[in-house]
């Protein structure tokens, strides 16, 4: 190793460069430092940095970072593997490599200098050991099946409440011997109480109830047909208070468990939302390592609350528990799950984001399958976040679908009670149309998800947060594939996250790279204005109070 090494390593390893170095110093150097296998201790270590007028290191320092096991020495050329070694730990905890250097190389015993890494120090197989000796929950989540997780959603059930709510209005107002329909739409259309939307919704519930009966589709009368759809209607309703108990008393389990180590972040208004987290969710804890484990994870498609206020504060508790948050990349971003990703960084926790790779064929005969409103709903999304398909829209396919879909619609009175029958029907009629449609939307789901995927792993300004307590930065980690996922999520909890520290030219910083995501954990920048400033202003200033030093939790002088 010569001499310019040597100081370009002392550089990586104080954050400082080496200043005034003498000829006669440099010789020295030299001569220490010529052969490569040369074996050097922690007294022997000290000479040369002193030498290069840096501080010294006590022995726990070196152990810990340059040598091997139990050894005392390393060789000379093992020294930039042990700086490295340094960087990504002082990359991981401190924020910047001078406040590192300065406050570890003065730790004298290994265990203490192993506490200043907190959990970046356990040993992977105690942790699998742990997982292992976990016992069973006393309270357990009563799965709450794919097709019900709607039930659990504030928006998604307003559909139930609000046609249960027509039903009731118009059974009170029906004729028993009216089979027309007519003497309803005239008392909808007379009655003051009623406001304008709601009054367009009843008149085409009975103009298609109407119409149906005449087809001889049904009850043989609207008034028939109302109580008919308000039964039904009721049996959801049950159905739905039913489901939200259920996920009441989930809620209560995830409350009372001692451990939690996934939070899922989303945003849920739609049912195919709910449908597609579920679906989303059950692969990925399915999936190897996880499947062998006895994880915790909260769910939110399995939980519910009746009061709001309440509801975001389990979200909080379970946010502050989680040893990670898997947010999921949709096809528009919310304040709710951006403040949840915000609130894990802001931990210092470890945010995966799953943004999914698309194979357009085989998600648009997914598609294909799927309620028709649904369907719209996808395409009202795609439109409104992806740019090629809003100059797209005036195809005449497009038009063509929506057209069909908006007569759909109004073939279905109740729109909470989706008639899987007119669907295949509708199916069967427009086939060709919905190919199309399905292959447009999963083209724009495709575009959608790598752009997300992108922007968050190089743009997004919430892709880098500071961790509040210790000024770290810390920023999310990108993965497309379901196994690469559930790889990540295992090496996160079991403290086996692999990475690379890297002198990333382009940001001017350098970074500590995770390798499943090839994203950016952590990062200490070069800028060293903004360096000074930002550590000077984040460490909370010592006041003295009652003759002792105390911190100010806000930053400012205390009184």
């Amino acid at each position: 190793m010569d001499v310019t090494q040597f100081e370009g390593l002392l550089e990586r390893l104080t954050g400082t460069a080496v200043k005034d170095l003498q000829d006669a110093d440099r010789q020295f150097l030299a001569d220490a430092l010529q052969d490569d296998s040369r074996l050097i201790d922690a007294p022997q270590l000290n000479e040369l940095l002193l030498l290069a007028n840096k501080d010294r290191v006590e022995s726990a320092f070196f152990r810990f970072f340059f040598c091997n096991s139990d050894a005392e020495t390393c060789s000379v050329i093992a020294l930039a593997a042990g700086v490295e070694r340094f960087q990504l730990f002082a990359l991981l905890s401190f924020g910047n490599f001078i406040y590192a250097f300065r406050t570890l190389s003065r730790v004298r015993d290994e265990a203490t200098l192993k506490a200043k890494f907190g959990d970046f120090c356990r040993d992977p197989d105690v942790v699998d050991k742990e997982f292992a000796s976990r016992s069973a929950t006393m309270l357990k989540v009563e799965p709450i099946p794919r097709h019900q997780t709607y039930l659990v959603g504030y928006l998604s059930t307003r559909e139930i409440s609000a046609d249960l709510e027509r039903a009731n209005w118009l059974e009170e107002h029906a004729r028993n011997d009216d089979r027309s329909g007519d003497a309803l739409n005239v008392m909808v259309s007379t009655a003051e109480s009623i406001d304008e939307g709601q009054r367009r919704e009843l008149l085409r519930i009975v103009d298609t109830l109407r119409r149906q009966a005449a087809s001889g589709i049904g009850a043989p009368d609207v008034s028939a047909a109302v109580a008919a759809g308000r039964a039904q209607l009721m049996a959801r309703d049950a159905e739905m208070r039913q489901v939200q108990h259920t996920a009441q008393r989930n809620t209560n389990a995830y409350l009372s468990w001692d451990y939690m180590d996934i939070y899922f972040a989303t945003s849920m208004r739609k049912r195919w939302e709910y449908e597609d987290l579920h679906d989303f969710v059950s692969r990925l804890m399915a999936a190897q390592p996880l499947a062998d484990m006895s994880l915790r994870f909260f769910d939110p498609t399995q939980s519910y609350d009746t009061n709001r206020i309440d509801k975001g504060l389990v979200e909080a508790l379970m946010l502050k528990r989680a040893a990670c948050t898997v947010y999921s990349v949709q096809d528009t971003d919310t304040l709710g799950k951006d403040s949840e990703l915000a609130a894990t960084l802001a931990q210092g926790k470890p945010v995966i984001a799953y943004a999914p790779t698309v194979d357009v064929a085989a998600r648009a005969t997914e598609l294909v399958k799927q309620r028709p409103s649904d369907l719209r709903d996808r395409l009202q999304f795609v439109l409104y976040a992806d740019e090629l398909s809003r100059a797209a829209l005036r195809d005449s396919v497009l038009t063509t679908f929506l057209d069909v879909a908006d007569a759909y619609d109004q073939e279905v009175p109740w729109r909470a009670l989706p008639d899987e029958a007119t669907a295949a029907e509708f199916r069967e009629q427009h086939m060709k149309v919905l190919l199309d449609v399905c292959g447009f939307i999963a083209d724009a789901e495709k575009r959608i998800a790598d752009s997300r995927a992108r922007t968050l792993r190089d743009s997004h300004p919430l892709g880098i947060q500071v961790n509040l307590d210790t000024g770290v930065a810390n920023g999310v980690l990108v993965v497309r594939d379901i196994g690469d996922c559930a790889q990540l999520i295992h090496r996160v909890i079991t403290n086996r996250m692999e990475f690379d520290v890297v002198d990333d030219k382009k940001l001017d910083s350098w970074v500590l790279k995770e390798r499943i995501s090839g994203c950016i954990y952590r990062v200490v920048t070069r800028n060293r204005k903004l360096t000074n400033c930002f550590w000077n202003f984040y460490r909370k200033p010592l006041t003295i109070r009652d003759g002792e030093w105390t911190s100010s939790p806000t930053g400012r002088a205390l009184p």
